[in-house]
């Protein structure tokens, strides 16, 4: 046995669902919901617009910046080849031989003299 409600029973595209009606408290609250979503939405069109602005003026400017940069010279290989690496500085022989123990020793020397 299959109970099915009577197609007058459900609502139709023409009449909306019958929707209890709201309390004092509900009604209050719904308006005030209402109230933020619309300074929130009205926030966010805003910043998005500003934002739009901004990414639209960084484009140009970097458009502008890479028209206006020089064309980099073509560097000469050949030349810094031919020169070879730069020597590296001598350090004195005393340094090498006196090594890091020796030169604690002489701040700790130099400190308390």
């Amino acid at each position: 046995m299959s109970r099915t409600l009577p197609a007058s029973a459900l609502p139709t595209a023409d009449a909306p669902a019958a929707r209890p009606a709201m309390t004092r408290m509900e009604s209050k609250a719904e308006a005030i919901s209402r109230a933020a979503m619309e300074a929130i939405q009205q926030e966010v069109a805003k910043r998005e617009a500003k934002t739009a602005q901004l990414r639209a003026a960084r484009l140009a400017k970097e458009a502008a910046d890479r028209a206006a940069a020089p064309k980099p010279a073509a560097a000469k290989p050949a030349a810094a080849k031919a020169a070879g690496p730069k020597p590296a500085a001598a350090k004195p022989a005393a340094a090498k031989a006196a090594g890091p123990k020796a030169a604690a020793a002489k701040r700790r020397a130099a400190a308390a003299g």
